[in-house]
């Protein structure tokens, strides 16, 4: 997930600045998740993350994609990015 940063569209450029569709805050669950989402739409998607995971402290998770039924914080850690 973590090169997720921009879709092949990427943003739009207008005046030496990109346009982008939407802006996620967070790399987290819910932000991949958005992300996701908006690129399945065709949309151009920008990722903003610090990059320090707060994971480790999730006991289980739900819905999240790429990983069916429930899932603990530290196995999304040691999961490989794709």
């Amino acid at each position: 997930f973590r090169h997720l940063r921009r879709q092949r569209r990427g943003g739009r450029r207008r005046g030496g600045l990109s346009l982008w569709d939407a802006v996620v805050i967070g790399g987290g669950p819910a932000g991949l998740a958005g992300a996701l989402c908006l690129a399945r739409f065709r949309r151009s998607v920008v990722l903003v993350d610090a990059g320090d995971s707060r994971a480790s402290r999730i006991p289980r998770s739900h819905n999240v994609a790429g990983f069916p039924g429930v899932v603990a914080g530290e196995h999304l850690l040691r999961a490989p990015a794709t």
